[in-house]
């Protein structure tokens, strides 16, 4: 997908713009806006496949469960050069991964806002201003297995917390 408008669709459950399960996709030189989803993932729901994202605006994404705009379940996401902001979800105002990986490079990632932290025993990622704080702690907890089962992102501070322990 490359030089596209994807705007203003909704899905009754996952992915409002895209709903990925074992392919990949590109999304290239594109603006992805105002989708929504009632479960999960706002922009992209994927679950064990892969997607790229060069170049492409994020924005006013939501999700009423979690993942504004990206959900990731046993898959892989690359954001490269692009800008994420103004998305929206009870968990995860940009993603939530479970089982997944993402790798983000040279994007802007600002105004996303979750109304919930998280919940006992998971993993948090919070995205801070214009950064991805605490993407790579993340990554480490991840590769370090159960501690890291599922991970969260949301808008304003990391936290890390292992399993079984909640959040302060």
């Amino acid at each position: 997908i490359t030089h596209t408008q994807v705007n203003d669709n909704r899905a009754s459950n996952y992915g409002g713009a895209f709903y990925v399960v074992g392919g990949t996709a590109h999304i290239i030189e594109s603006n992805v806006k105002g989708n929504q989803a009632e479960d999960t993932g706002g922009a992209i729901d994927l679950e064990d496949g892969h997607v790229s994202v060069v170049a492409t605006k994020l924005t006013e994404n939501a999700a009423t469960s979690s993942a504004g705009v990206f959900f990731i379940y046993k898959g892989s996401m690359s954001l490269t050069d692009s800008v994420v902001y103004n998305n929206r979800a009870t968990y995860g105002g940009v993603a939530r991964l479970k089982g997944g990986s993402v790798s983000i490079s040279n994007t802007s990632v600002f105004d996303n806002n979750a109304s919930v932290w998280a919940v006992a025993g998971e993993v948090v990622a919070a995205m801070a201003a214009g950064a991805w704080a605490g993407a790579a702690r993340a990554a480490v907890a991840t590769a370090v297995g159960a501690v890291a089962e599922e991970v969260w992102a949301a808008v304003g501070r990391a936290v890390v917390a292992p399993a079984g322990e909640g959040m302060a």
